[in-house]
């Protein structure tokens, strides 16, 4: 038995069995509908670095250069923009780009070739009944566009490069799905997997070993790989992927998101352990790819001279072959030039200095307006603003305008605690047993006055009522209980002589009468009164005869 043993990548370093690359964390880039957001794997923060565009299809980078490339299936337009500092979050949007390329239909797929410095893309032409895709390639700015298939291609899907190798590989998802795979000039064409296929996309190469090719099935929800050869075809992962829709790989982790839920998940490229889930809430994903300066091998050799090819150079395995724009002739005999005229090349895409999140409205005699959130100002959006509201006079103000509001309620709060407790107690009183006023005044004399409240079914007022008759008592309850009768003593006067003390018959009664409503109703009083006798007349007699021999008591004619 033989023994192995394992090792990493030049940048790359072991840690419990697996290679991780030196340098920063790596950061997922993904479309969002019309953005490109970022997320960083260690600290977990999240991103803006395009926004503002129209539907963002697919996007790729140069890591040479750190620029992005991505397309614009709506605008038919393929841009590009410098990458601000990823792991900087002060840092500003990045300002797109157009490279002005004439005649797109429905760009879809892109990647970058970082080390012939030039550009691939898929289009899908959508005028006639059946789909027709091809692809193109031109300058890393655009210029020299070239058309390298245009024939037996459906519904192109994917597209990736292999620029160490010299090889192209891409996914036509059409009514005969397949994977193909040609030199990057677009010689040595070949179908790479033509069975078992429903929508394959995502294509991506396993730089770090051996090369491998992994793909995403969205109909058939598997991931699975194979040789560039086409052998050795594993399923990697499948079952409930949610219909993966864009890939791509790094270390020895796969990521990929889905169409239907807007996720992104990761999991082992070699189908070990389970997915995790690392963002949600995507909106029309269709791009992803992994950022970070070590995925890329940056020390492979750029095989074409300086000035060999006159418009265009195209790897091949081990070596380079010259090629001419759609419409011109490429003259062998004369070193690889080509009958089509020379244009301009174009500017490096302006780097934004916003920050804080700021990008750039417009560039114009190198003057550059930038929109600044709303917690920020300055020509770079570099000032942090409080919209919080600030007391002109201070602190002292600030802590009077909050305790003047707590002493006001403190205030009313005792006002009305005051006003409760005085009502309570007049109501006590009112509602008291027997209250402050007698119904029936009795005096020396001839009188019995009532009061006004008498025969009233409704408490007596406190102050309305007299005041009880000095002799009153309720102390006195073991005496005797008999009322002597005025009239008795009116008739003794009267026998006396003394006419002072009679009876004022006439002008009583009319008194009388007019202080007595009539048909007065007299309830019985819930109260029991008790007197103490006046011994002011004559006593009565142990014997009662029931007859008045002396006319002594003469009844009244009131109504009473």
């Amino acid at each position: 038995m033989g023994d192995y043993g394992c090792r990493c990548r030049e940048g790359f370093e072991m840690h419990h069995s697996h290679c991780h690359a030196k340098g920063p964390a790596p950061v997922i880039l993904y479309t969002n509908g019309p953005d490109i957001r970022t997320l960083d794997m260690k600290d977990e923060v999240q991103g803006t670095v395009i926004t503002g565009e129209s539907h963002v299809q697919a996007l790729d980078f140069d890591p040479r250069e750190n620029v992005l490339y991505w397309t614009d299936s709506y605008e038919k337009t393929i841009k590009r923009s410098f990458l601000p500092n990823l792991t900087d979050s002060s840092a500003g949007i990045g300002f797109p780009q157009n490279l002005e390329l004439k005649g797109l239909t429905k760009p879809n797929a892109i990647a970058v070739d970082w080390v012939g410095r030039s550009i691939y893309w898929m289009d899908t032409d959508l005028s006639s009944s059946r789909p027709r895709g091809r692809i193109l390639v031109s300058l890393i700015d655009g210029r020299y566009r070239r058309t390298l298939f245009s024939s037996n291609m459906e519904r192109p899907a994917s597209l990736v490069l292999d620029p160490e190798k010299g090889w192209m590989f891409w996914s036509d998802a059409g009514s005969n799905p397949k994977i193909e795979s040609a030199w990057m000039d677009g010689s040595k064409r070949r179908v790479l997997v033509g069975d078992k296929l429903g929508y394959p996309t995502g294509l991506t190469i396993d730089y770090a070993a051996d090369h491998r090719i992994y793909w995403c099935d969205s109909k058939l929800n598997s991931i699975e790989s194979v040789k560039q050869d086409g052998s050795n075809r594993v399923v990697v992962i499948s079952g409930d992927l949610m219909h993966p829709f864009a890939m791509d790989l790094f270390e020895d982790s796969i990521f990929w998101v889905t169409r239907d839920s807007g996720e992104i998940y990761r999991q082992d490229k070699h189908g070990r352990g389970v997915r995790v889930r690392v963002k949600r809430n995507v909106e029309q994903p269709t791009g992803l790819r992994i950022f970070q300066p070590l995925k890329y091998n940056l020390s492979v050799a750029n095989r074409c001279p300086t000035s060999a090819c006159s418009h265009l150079c195209l790897l091949v395995p081990q070596g380079f072959r010259c090629a001419c724009p759609d419409g011109s002739v490429l003259h062998i005999l004369d070193f690889g030039s080509c009958d089509a005229g020379f244009e301009v090349p174009k500017p490096q895409p302006y780097r934004c200095p916003c920050r804080n999140g700021g990008h750039c409205e417009g560039v114009q005699e190198d003057k550059v307006v930038c929109k600044c959130p709303s917690e920020f100002e300055g020509m770079h959006c570099e000032n942090f603003i409080s919209r919080r509201r600030i007391s002109s006079l201070g602190g002292a103000s600030g802590v009077a305008a909050v305790l003047v509001p707590v002493i006001i309620v403190l205030i009313i709060m005792i006002v009305a605690a005051t006003l409760f407790v005085c009502v309570r107690r007049r109501h006590f009183k009112q509602s008291g047993l027997g209250g402050s006023t007698q119904s029936v005044s009795f005096r020396s004399g001839t009188n019995v006055e009532f009061s006004p409240n008498f025969m009233r079914n409704r408490p007596v007022e406190a102050n309305s009522g007299e005041p009880l008759d000095a002799e009153f008592g309720l102390n006195d309850v073991n005496k005797p209980t008999d009322f002597s009768n005025p009239m008795y003593e009116a008739l003794g006067n009267l026998d006396t002589g003394d006419p002072a003390k009679g009876i004022e018959r006439d002008d009583k009664k009319k008194k009388y009468e007019r202080s007595v409503p009539k048909a007065a109703v007299l309830h019985p009083s819930t109260v029991l009164y008790r007197s103490h006798v006046r011994q002011t007349a004559l006593d009565p007699t142990t014997v009662d005869t029931d007859k008045d021999t002396q006319n002594l008591v003469e009844e009244d004619k009131s109504e009473c």
